[in-house]
């Protein structure tokens, strides 16, 4: 069968170049405003650079709501409330006492992303340099509220990962056993079909198969971007998918093949799908249905089509495993020169072979460098993690909490101090910005492939000028990786 992939999509269908560039207002029922041309306000009033900061706010409660939601998602699971103030344990108390100077120390979670909303509402803030820097707040919750307290939970709940051999691409389907698939962001049930699965090959995709990859090994057959072609293989008995980064496509091209699609979130339901909820009570029974279902679904297969290409991999890795003091010591003496963590998305409009290179050029350079997530699955397949110390995979999305943690221990003072780097060449998902803004906020630079705040002078002006001065981080924007070389040379502190 013929499927159209994403990538064939993403060349048919362009974006809108006033929405990429956060012109376009729809908080009202008056629009949409295009402010193009002659056009500087909406029709309420509202400027560009307004109507830009809360686009981004919007954007970045999305974000920040989705890895809360991970957390929470946990904490229902073993039958636990939220945290209070988490902050003051993944924070140090210089930027505590910062955050609370600025007003942007968050208070509850759900209470704050509430407000954030409300505050974008037409009719509410209407400065647009107070909307912006509020921005940083909701970067500051989904760092400790999400990044850190998802990561945390979860590594109880399964044990620290520690580093591990693996295998990656679309040759670790099998052409003999049964195929089970994982996909998106949330490890509990998946790491039960890991304990029930039998003869079954498990495999992972996105980042729930980055999880899975790190705590016990298992091979991760594609990112968010190449998850149709692992259905279209055809040897697909089962994919179980969670929440986040699911394209609705999937459906579509599970539904053209024998292969069961089984839903597990009621916030994240797909047509033509099993739905099968789980909690602590009932996870190890739905994990054993799922694993039935799919053995007994595997005289269903007709012809198969699995490339063979496979590559090795190193993951796994967090502060308690990497060599944190020799690092560290390296840093001192300059043999070291900074380190850069690749993190985010394979966005399809963006050259990632261009990135990977760079990301190679950098390790060479004496640069350490980390990668999570999606991006990390495109090193990978490149060959770019098979030694185990030059680029360290720490993970899945959730997981840039170990990159924060490690740039708090590799920090002789405060990370601000450091040439650290956080790159999301190709972003996707509006989590990116979110996690991006909790960089920002705790020091470190940030470097994304585009943005809207590029296109608009006062507020790239404004934003960079207080991050450099307030957090001692900066912002770089740029598509091209050979011009981001040669315009910082690796130099990233303000």
């Amino acid at each position: 069968m013929k499927h159209e992939f994403l990538s064939q999509r993403a060349e048919k269908i362009q974006p809108c170049s006033i929405g990429a560039d956060g012109f376009c207002c729809k908080n009202c029922m008056m629009g949409p405003c295009r402010l193009i041309g002659p056009v500087e306000k909406g029709i309420c009033g509202a400027s560009k650079e307004l109507v830009l900061a809360r686009n981004l706010m919007r954007t970045a409660a999305a974000g920040a709501a989705a890895h809360v939601g991970h957390a929470l998602h946990v904490l229902n699971y073993q039958k636990k409330s939220m945290p209070k103030d988490v902050v003051k344990h993944y924070a140090s108390p210089k930027l505590q006492a910062l955050w609370k100077k600025l007003g942007i120390y968050p208070g509850d979670p759900f209470e704050e992303l509430s407000e954030s909303l409300h505050q974008t509402v037409f009719g509410v803030d209407s400065d647009w340099k107070h909307v912006l820097i509020d921005c940083l707040k909701l970067g500051i919750i989904d760092g400790c509220y999400g990044l850190y307290l998802a990561t945390e939970l979860e590594d109880k709940q399964l044990g620290t990962p520690k580093p591990n051999k693996g295998w990656m691409d679309l040759g670790v389907i099998s052409k003999d056993k049964t195929n089970i698939v994982v996909h998106g962001h949330e490890a509990i049930l998946p790491s039960k079909i890991a304990k029930h699965r039998g003869d079954a090959n498990l495999v992972g995709v996105c980042c729930t198969g980055a999880e899975l990859l790190a705590y016990y090994g298992i091979p991760l057959a594609a990112n968010t971007a190449f998850s149709e072609q692992v259905l279209a293989t055809g040897a697909i008995e089962a994919m179980v998918v969670d929440v986040q980064c699911i394209m609705p496509s999937i459906a579509d091209i599970a539904g053209c093949y024998h292969t069961k699609l089984i839903t597990t979130h009621d916030i994240a339901r797909m047509p033509g799908a099993l739905h099968m909820p789980f909690n602590k009570e009932n996870a190890d029974a739905q994990a054993k249905k799922i694993v039935k279902l799919a053995n007994d679904n595997k005289k269903h297969r007709q012809s198969v089509a699995i490339p063979s290409t496979k590559t090795e991999i190193w993951g796994g890795w967090t502060h308690e495993s990497m060599p944190i003091a020799k690092l560290k010591n390296q840093l001192k003496t300059g043999e070291l020169k900074g380190v850069v963590a690749f993190i985010g998305c394979p966005n399809p409009r963006i050259d990632i072979d261009a990135w990977a290179k760079l990301a190679e050029k950098l390790a060479k350079s004496n640069y350490l460098v980390l990668t999570t997530g999606c991006i990390g699955y495109e090193l990978g397949k490149r060959g770019l993690l098979v030694e185990r110390d030059k680029i360290y995979h720490l993970g899945s999305c959730i997981n840039n909490a170990r990159v924060a943690e490690i740039f708090k221990r590799l920090a002789s003072g405060e990370i601000a101090d450091e040439n650290f780097l956080v790159s999301c060449p190709a972003p996707i998902s509006e989590k990116v910005l979110a996690i991006g803004l909790f960089f920002l906020a705790i020091g470190t630079s940030l470097h994304v492939g585009f943005s809207p705040v590029a296109k608009n002078g006062k507020v790239a002006g404004y934003l960079n000028e207080t991050l450099g001065k307030v957090f001692g981080s900066k912002v770089f924007v740029e598509s091209d990786p050979e011009k981001f070389w040669k315009e910082t040379k690796g130099k990233w502190k303000v």
